[in-house]
């Protein structure tokens, strides 16, 4: 089973100054986007924890946040998952 020609004939030299453009505009986008937005560095580089909570019955995400800032956790990042009892709580 053959994949590809042997006897193709592709002119890739023609193109070198066209790709090499386009790679060129892509890497100042790329940078451009970094120094704009920034990186959002994960848990990994920024420390803290995540820590996944299941509750029996059904909670409100702000009673979770309530309790949270109530115990000294102002940053402290709430996210449902799943359903209406599971949260995933990111402590930095």
């Amino acid at each position: 089973m053959e994949l590809f020609n042997p006897n193709s004939k592709i002119d890739f030299m023609r193109w070198r100054k066209v790709a090499l453009g386009i790679s060129a505009i892509l890497m100042v986008i790329s940078a451009a986007i970094i120094f704009v937005r920034g990186l959002d560095y994960g848990l990994d580089f920024t420390g803290g924890a995540n820590i996944e909570v299941s509750y029996d019955s059904a909670i409100d995400v702000a009673d979770v946040r309530a309790a949270l800032t109530a115990g000294g956790f102002d940053k402290a990042v709430v996210q449902t998952y799943g359903g209406t009892n599971d949260f995933a709580i990111r402590i930095v």
